[in-house]
């Protein structure tokens, strides 16, 4: 998300981890991509909604009437404008709140898919978590539909939008892309998004985008990006564990849906099965007040324009701030022997690239190269991380995968010095 006219203030990350409780007590956390830490006003939203206001008599007289049940109803509307704002949506109706953007996936796949005929087309990114890829798979195997495969650059672990158009078919009704590789921090931005789009409209298609990954380092537009539906997961960027599945009002409308004979059928909620986590909505809530508050206050002059406007300028300062530290742990890791980072490499093109880093040592497992870290107290993961077909495409061992670190909003430079001063001498205890 572009903020025009912003300027950033030295960002102060001392100041925005003394906002998260779980920071400093011997764990240094790299593993964000698999999960944020959370702030601790998330925390007491949380509880405080336990405390003084769980409710489920959100719906008819006399109940909605009682002070609990009126705020969380307010939370609800509240959670749904916010969520809005952060996704740059233009009506907090197309945002559908479940329990993670796994299930939104397999739910929100299969009521597509019964909209499609034997024959049709799916079009699908093997760089791509299995989250978006197994799902399509049961829809194909169920409808009759046939599915295609985007190639894309295994060197840099990227998609180039011209080669993904022209790939778009008569019978092409749906293209699937990562908006950012969960494996490899590789992007597919919002330009490139759009252009994509463009021919899928132009086809009669529709662009899904799992934004999971993207969501906590880069600013969201799904506008810009020309979605027809876009998923991410909350406790990827900050908040608990929630999915979140947005899609433009006529996709939802369109599409079939089984509910109970109560629920109302107004969007969102035809859609959002059941009762909803109340407590991590007001969770939510509360961590998108934690990202206003950096757009507040790493931006001069303050952002003007409401919560949308404070979430883009907080974006912009996060990603300016990551960029540097992933600048300084690609510059280590190319100075190491035998060390390969899969994706962008080049510390200069950080621009294309989420700040998660994924690496190999020669002569080490991936493994190995983990729990050496963990003895040191950084947490950092390896394995395949649910994306089979980018780790079969690398040409990578089945099931050993790459050494992933993640860089966070709280992340320091003495961390990321740490981590590369441990892997290096792992390297070079390889290379004697």
């Amino acid at each position: 998300m572009p903020a025009s006219g912003i300027t950033a203030r030295a960002y102060d990350v001392e100041a925005v981890r003394a906002r998260f409780p779980s920071l400093g007590r011997g764990t240094v956390f790299f593993d964000g991509a698999a999960g944020t830490q959370v702030p601790a006003a998330c925390v007491r939203a949380v509880a405080d909604y336990l405390e003084t206001a769980n409710s489920n008599s959100t719906r008819g007289a006399p109940f909605t009437s009682t002070p609990a049940a009126a705020r969380t109803n307010e939370i609800i509307t509240r959670a749904h404008e916010a969520m809005a704002a952060f996704l740059g949506a233009g009506d907090q109706a197309e945002c559908v709140f479940g329990p993670n953007m796994t299930t939104l996936s397999f739910a929100m796949s299969r009521r597509i898919g019964q909209t499609l005929r034997e024959g049709d087309e799916l079009l699908l990114s093997p760089l791509d978590h299995d989250a978006n890829i197994a799902p399509w798979l049961v829809v194909a195997e169920e409808r009759g539909l046939r599915v295609r495969w985007l190639e894309p650059s295994y060197a840099e672990c990227g998609l180039d939008p011209s080669r993904v158009a022209a790939a778009i078919g008569p019978r092409t009704r749906v293209v699937s892309v990562a908006h950012a590789s969960n494996a490899v921090g590789t992007l597919v931005d919002i330009p490139a998004l759009a252009e994509i789009a463009a021919a899928a409209h132009r086809n009669g298609a529709i662009l899904w985008v799992d934004a999971v990954h993207a969501a906590p380092h880069i600013g969201l537009d799904v506008v810009a990006a020309g979605a027809d539906v876009l998923l991410c997961s909350a406790y990827k960027f900050y908040g608990p564990h929630l999915g979140v599945c947005w899609a433009r009002t006529e996709v939802l409308a369109s599409l079939p849906w089984h509910n109970v004979r109560w629920r109302s059928d107004e969007l969102p909620h035809r859609l959002e099965t059941g009762a909803l986590a109340f407590e991590l909505l007001a969770g939510l809530l509360a961590t998108f007040d934690h990202l206003a508050w950096i757009g507040r206050t790493f931006a001069i002059p303050a952002p003007a324009g409401g919560l949308r406007a404070e979430l883009v300028s907080a974006q912009t300062a996060i990603r300016a701030y990551e960029s540097a530290l992933a600048v300084r742990l690609l510059t280590r890791l190319a100075e190491m022997p035998g060390a390969r980072v899969y994706g962008i490499a080049e510390p200069r093109r950080v621009s294309e690239r989420c700040p998660t880093v994924a690496f190999t040592l020669d002569g080490v497992t991936p493994w190995s190269v983990a729990d050496r870290c963990a003895r040191e107290g950084l947490a950092v993961w390896s394995g395949e991380f649910a994306s089979f077909e980018l780790m079969r495409g690398l040409g990578l061992e089945p099931g050993a995968g790459v050494v992933r670190a993640s860089i966070a909003q709280y992340t320091t430079a003495a961390e990321v010095d740490h981590l590369a001063d441990v892997v290096g001498e792992v390297a070079r205890s390889r290379s004697r």
